[in-house]
């Protein structure tokens, strides 16, 4: 016994894929609608003397809070070129069980620039997009 079949999922397949919708403007919205409220929380904490400086102000050695958002530099993370890889049917990379490793870092950053965060927080206890007030 035989079948017809008619292929319908032209439909479905895009015709030229972009890489151009980044996450950098939810972020941004995400720390100017925060700010504000971290400001307060800054000065409830530790007092209305706490510096609140945007990092090209900040200067070596002096004692001030920055607010930011969190990102996490993650050597092992999945990365676009394996889609690419996919589609291009080139030899993908290795499949990993995990995505941490003990290289991993993380960097505060403001609306200017972005700053190593060393110290008390550790990669293992941040996410990427997370917004936060870091003294220091």
């Amino acid at each position: 016994q035989t079948c017809s079949y008619e292929n319908l999922s032209q439909r479905f397949l895009t015709e030229k894929r972009t890489f151009s919708q980044q996450y950098s403007q939810i972020y941004s919205v995400r720390l100017m609608e925060m700010k504000p409220m971290l400001e307060k929380t800054v000065k409830r904490k530790w007092g209305a003397k706490a510096k609140i400086l945007p990092l090209m102000s900040v200067r070596v050695g002096q004692e001030c809070v920055i607010v930011g958002t969190v990102f996490k530099k993650m050597v092992l993370k999945p990365s676009i070129l394996k889609e690419i890889s996919d589609e291009q049917s080139l030899l993908p990379p290795p499949f990993r069980e995990k995505f941490a490793d003990d290289t991993d870092s993380l960097v505060l950053e403001d609306s200017t620039q972005r700053i190593a965060l060393t110290g008390a927080i550790g990669p293992q206890t941040a996410v990427t997009g997370a917004i936060l007030a870091a003294r220091g």
